[in-house]
Parts: structure tokens; C-alpha cells; sequence
């Protein structure tokens, strides 16, 4: 195991002892497991360093004439001896994680040189600072200085313009190669900045921590008063560092609080996409959520920022996390959870707030639902932004089938067809889930409403497990999802008795997916279904099943679940419902039969025949291993296509 790297705290302190003794108090009481030595530079304080100099076991430098934060800063370096510097006010308190926290994003960043700051917080539990960003004339601006930040903005590491030397960790060697603090700052104000800019000049970067909170009283040794003659040397170095940086600040925007969003949550400047959704994503659950998955990880792919609304915020606990692993950013209404109880409520929770502020390049709205409901609003709030209708399953056509093989469903096909092109017909671009329901869209459509089919699957072609030659029949959905309760009860009602006729014996169905508990109770106590309902994890479910079934007798768009069986190197037998869209090379190594007798056979042949299901399948394999290539050639179109309608959108 690596050893710890050693790591030097530097406390510059000019009066204001008592402060210092909690700062290093505060730094000793750390986490963190390697090596810690901590350095104090008295500046010239009246009265010489005061009960510091009595503290047991740190190095204590000064000057009887003050020379500056920065000077100050400097000779502590020039002393360290640890790997790591962590440049430190003596009016913040480092939180007990904290330090462990910086150092594992430092290591986890490098290369290229990286300096880590944290978040930082009043002592009254305020936030002060999460990432601080610049304006054209060298203005900074603290992203939500005095307001509760939304929870998906605590979670996670981001890149900022520069992290103030309260705070700040980096390497003793990527400073000292700096020059450290430059001295047309002294004493003090814009150092940090400066070095900041000359880090990223270097090719580095300057990253949050947001886990790591450090409390600051800012201003503690120098006080707050505006026309106190400390505080001449702020304007003074503003206008110093401006000149000094000026080819590269004249590119940024106007600072406000919107710019500083969009720095935050588009580093490079990239075209930035909000999604808007009923829900948060819930990709385990919902073939649906899984799908919005791929769309984000094929944008962020090349390149495009991501952020995401939820009218409500479920489960954030379990899935924002995993957004924000993913790099997107998360906004909505919090319920009472461990993140939110006891919060004021959080600025940017309504998709109002965050379309007011203007810098969104093209909104994407999931589902019929949210582009009826939100379309509007975002309309309104920000007329200029393309809006792209992103459509779950083209609901009529899944109507006019259903309605030929089950009386559950009501009898509003017309009405339903007129709801659904009206409302993607006031979008500027829709996003079907099947090249099917891309066809069907563009027959009613406005020809200027521009039509895209995304149906890219959600996993590679996975090797085939040893153990599937005697492993389950299964089928995958979930279940307030119609179509997949109709095929369960067709199969126990059609399928089942022939396959038992064909077998000889009852074989049991394996059930999995969200809600199968609920939706087929009333079928608990049948030997001939096992349900399983909804799993962590997929992978091993689908490594141990040797037939997979799709019973479908309606529906619309692109089937995943085939596609995903499939990929396992399973074989699968459908219906031409559920073959319906499939890619080419998967469509022709399926097994598709619409009566029951003819599906039955087919999964009894697989079930008891070794040496044909051996061969059906090294045909899946071979199939799925195509399809995943053409798939992989075809999955940037979707962001080129939604750069070209943000294009528009600019032109227009």
C-alpha cells in the first residue's frame, strides 16, 4: 500500500493569535492518515507571536516588520518539507475530514498540476464560497455566496476559475515551479487569483471539493471595514491582476450569478443541455429512465454538458449520486430527506428559476407529459431555446395495437393521436424512441419539425456464461408499464398450457422488473411463475438465464429488453411486436412467433435441446457483436444531430 504523501500546513498569521491556536487546532485534529507538519509565519504582529510561539511541535518563522500574505506565504514553502502545501488562513477551522478529503481529489486529478479548494462555509453554517469564478474586468464572483445551493451542487468535484488561498492544497514542487506568490500583489489580495491563472496557464486546473467544508471568518485578521487602509490594496490588485490577464479575461461573458452557473456546470464552454423530467432518473427501474441514460452518456461523450430537472426528486439519495458521478448536475423540488431536512429551501428548484437564467443551449423534454406540461413554460421563460420533445413511446400506435388483443384499454385512439402531434408539434425537433415511431411521427408532423430515431442499446455484447445451458427461462419488464402485464397474462393463459403439452412438465417463469409483485399478485401462488420483481443489478440475473421470453401482443418503440438479452449472448423468442425495431443483425437471429402454440415449441425446443440451444446461441452472440458495432457507429449522430438543432436555434 502507497504511503500516505507528507503534507505541510502553512499559517500566515498577523495578530489575531487566539485565532491561529484553533486553526492548527483544528488541522492536528484531522482524519487525515499521513504525515502532517504545521508552519506558522508571524507578520511583524504587535507584541511578537503571542501563545503560538509556546505550541509544541510546529515550525515557527516571522518577520518583526510585516511583509505580506503572500511573502509570508512563500518562506513557509521554501521551509516545507511535505509533498503536499496546504495554504491556510488562520481564521477558518478545517473540518475533521476535510484535509483527507482535498488530498484524495488531488491525487485522484493529477496530471496535469492541480490546485483543490474546498467548500467553504460561515461559521453560522452559511455558505461562503462553492468554486469562485472571474468576469471580463478581473470581478469575482463566490457561486452561491449566502444561499442554500442545491443538493446535486454538494456532491461531486468541478473546475472553477480560481480557489481562494484560505484554503487551498497543491504540491509544494508545482508552487515552487510557480514562483509561488507573486510580489506586485503585496501584501496581500489577487495572489491566489494570480496563481490560480498561472497554474491553468500551465495546462492545470483549479477543482471543488465540495465534501470537504472549511469554515472561514472571512476577513478575521483584516477586518470588514471597507475604508479600512488594508483594504485599498483590493481595488489596487484588482486592477493589477486585470492588466496582467487581460488577453484572457476579455473572452469571458459579464459576470452575474448565471454566468457563474454556467462556468460551474460547462467548464469548457461547451453547448450546455438541460433535460426536463417528471422524475428523477431511475435507470434500474424503467426501460424508459435507461434509455434517457444512454441519450446523456452519448452527448457527454463528445463532449456536451448535461444538467437535468425533475419536477420531483425520487429517491435522490440512491440516483442523484450517480448523476453527478456522470458529470450532470441536478435540479428540482427536494422532499424531506438526509440532504434536505432542516435546509432552507434551495435556490434553483423550480424550472422557472433555471430558464430565466438564459444560458441553456437546447431544452430536451421526456415524455408526452413533460412536454405538455413544461413546453410552455419553457416558451415563456426562455423563448429563444430550442426545444426538443424527447418521446418514451409513441402512445397512440401502442393504443391501436393493444386495442386488437385486450378490452382493458379505453377506446380513445383518434383523440390520443391528436394529443400527441400537437404536442410534439410544438417543438422544434422530436427524439422517437423506434425508427418505427420515427417513420409515423414524420407522416403527421409539420414537415419543418425535424425527427430523429435513438435506439441505441444499453449494454455491449457480453461473453455467454457457462452456467445458461442449464440455467432459467425468464422475461424482464416493468410492470406499470401495460404491455408487459398483458404479456405475462397471455403467457399464463395461451403460452404456458402448450409449453407444458410440449415439455411434458410445468417449467416456471422467471419474472423480474420493478413492480412485478404488485401487478401480478393475484398469480403468486401458481408453481408455473416465479416472480422475482425488481433486482439491484441485471448482470446476474441474465448470466444465469438460458431462454429469455418478450410474450408481447402490443406496445411501441424499441424493446431493450431484447436488445439486452440478446447482448448476453441469450437466446430469446418474441413476437413481431417485440421484434418490431430491432437492428438488423438481432432481428434475424430471433426467434418470432405470434401464436401460442408456435411460441411454445420454439422455447420448448430451447429449453430441452443442449445442442440447439448451443447453436442459437453462438447465433445470438455472433448477432448482438454486429449490432453493438453498428451501434457504436451510429451513436454520435444523436449529438451531432442536437448541435445542428441548437445551430438553428442560434441563426433564428
Amino acid at each position: 500500500m502507497r504511503k500516505p504523501l507528507k503534507v505541510s500546513v502553512l499559517i500566515p498569521q498577523r495578530g489575531r493569535p487566539g485565532l491561529t491556536l484553533r486553526a492548527v487546532q483544528a488541522a492536528r485534529g484531522s482524519t487525515y492518515r499521513g504525515e502532517l507538519e504545521v508552519l506558522v509565519f508571524d507578520d511583524g504582529s504587535d507584541g511578537g507571536p503571542g501563545p503560538v510561539a509556546d505550541l509544541a511541535g510546529i515550525r515557527l518563522l516571522g518577520s518583526p516588520r510585516s511583509v505580506g500574505f503572500g511573502a509570508a506565504s512563500n518562506r513557509l514553502a521554501a521551509a516545507a518539507t511535505g509533498d503536499l502545501l496546504l495554504l491556510l488562513n488562520n481564521d477558518t477551522y478545517l473540518t475533521p475530514s476535510a484535509l483527507s478529503l482535498l488530498v484524495d481529489r488531488l491525487l485522484a486529478e493529477a496530471p496535469p498540476p492541480t490546485a483543490v479548494c474546498p467548500q467553504f462555509r460561515t461559521f453560522d453554517g452559511g455558505v461562503l464560497e462553492l468554486g469562485a469564478f472571474l468576469g471580463p474586468s478581473g470581478e469575482a464572483w463566490q457561486l452561491f455566496r449566502g444561499q442554500t445551493p442545491p443538493a446535486s451542487m454538494l456532491h461531486g468535484p468541478f473546475v472553477c476559475h480560481y480557489g481562494s488561498a484560505a484554503c487551498l492544497l497543491l504540491r509544494r514542487q508545482d508552487f515552487l515551479e510557480l514562483g509561488g506568490f507573486d510580489d506586485r500583489f503585496a501584501p496581500a489580495y489577487y495572489e491566489d487569483t494570480d496563481l490560480c491563472l498561472r497554474l491553468r496557464d500551465r495546462g492545470g486546473r483549479v477543482v471543488v471539493e465540495p465534501a470537504a467544508v472549511v469554515y472561514h471568518r472571512e476577513s478575521g485578521t483584516t477586518g470588514r471595514d471597507p475604508a479600512a487602509p488594508s483594504k485599498r490594496y483590493l481595488v489596487r490588485n484588482r486592477g493589477r491582476f486585470a492588466q496582467r490577464w487581460v488577453s484572457q479575461l476579455r473572452e469571458l461573458p459579464p459576470l452575474d450569478f448565471a454566468t457563474a452557473l454556467r462556468h460551474r456546470l460547462s467548464p469548457q464552454g461547451e453547448a450546455l443541455v438541460l433535460f426536463v423530467l417528471p422524475e428523477l432518473l431511475r435507470r434500474d427501474r424503467a426501460g424508459g429512465d435507461a434509455r434517457v441514460w444512454r441519450e446523456i452518456e452519448a452527448l457527454a461523450s463528445e463532449g456536451l454538458s448535461i444538467a437535468l430537472w425533475a419536477e420531483h426528486l425520487t429517491d435522490c439519495e440512491r440516483y442523484g449520486p450517480l448523476l453527478s458521478d456522470r458529470g450532470v448536475a441536478w435540479f428540482g423540488y427536494e422532499k424531506a430527506s438526509r440532504w434536505s431536512l432542516d435546509r432552507a429551501p434551495t435556490h434553483l428548484s423550480t424550472l422557472q428559476d433555471l430558464l430565466r437564467l438564459g444560458i441553456w443551449d437546447v431544452v430536451l423534454a421526456w415524455s408526452l407529459d413533460a412536454i405538455e406540461r413544461f413546453g410552455p413554460l419553457v416558451r415563456e421563460h426562455a423563448p429563444t431555446t430550442p426545444l426538443v420533445a424527447d418521446s418514451a413511446v409513441l402512445m397512440y400506435r401502442q393504443l391501436e395495437r393493444g386495442l386488437g388483443v385486450t378490452a382493458r384499454l379505453p377506446a380513445t385512439l383518434e383523440v390520443t393521436r391528436e394529443r400527441e402531434m400537437a404536442a410534439y408539434a410544438q417543438a422544434d425537433a422530436v427524439l422517437a424512441s423506434s425508427t418505427a415511431d420515427a417513420e409515423a411521427m414524420r407522416v403527421d408532423l409539420p414537415p419543418s419539425t425535424e425527427v430523429l430515431a435513438f435506439d441505441v442499446g444499453a449494454y455491449p455484447t457480453v461473453a455467454g456464461n457457462g452456467h445458461q445451458i442449464a440455467g432459467t427461462l425468464s422475461f424482464l419488464g416493468n410492470f406499470l408499464h401495460p404491455p408487459n402485464v398483458d404479456a405475462i397474462e397471455w403467457w399464463l393463459a395461451a403460452v404456458a398450457p402448450e409449453l407444458e403439452r410440449a415439455c411434458g412438465r410445468r417449467l416456471a417463469l422467471r419474472v423480474i422488473g420493478s413492480w412485478a409483485d404488485t401487478a401480478l399478485q393475484h398469480h403468486a401462488a401458481r408453481e408455473d411463475l416465479e416472480i422475482v420483481g425488481w433486482v439491484p443489478t441485471l448482470e446476474e440475473e441474465l448470466s444465469h438465464c438460458r431462454v429469455f421470453v418478450a410474450p408481447l401482443r402490443y406496445g411501441a418503440g424499441t424493446k431493450d429488453k431484447i436488445s439486452m438479452a440478446m447482448r448476453f449472448g441469450i437466446p430469446t423468442v418474441t413476437t413481431s411486436i417485440g421484434a418490431e425495431s430491432m437492428p438488423a443483425d438481432l432481428a434475424a437471429a430471433l426467434e418470432v412467433h405470434d401464436e401460442p402454440r408456435g411460441f411454445a415449441t420454439k422455447v420448448a425446443e430451447l429449453m430441452t435441446n443442449d445442442s440447439l440451444w448451443l447453436r442459437a446461441a453462438e447465433r445470438t452472440r455472433k448477432a448482438a457483436a454486429g449490432a453493438w458495432l453498428d451501434e457504436e457507429r451510429s451513436r454520435g449522430q444523436f449529438p451531432r444531430w442536437l448541435r445542428q438543432v441548437i445551430e438553428r436555434g442560434r441563426v433564428r
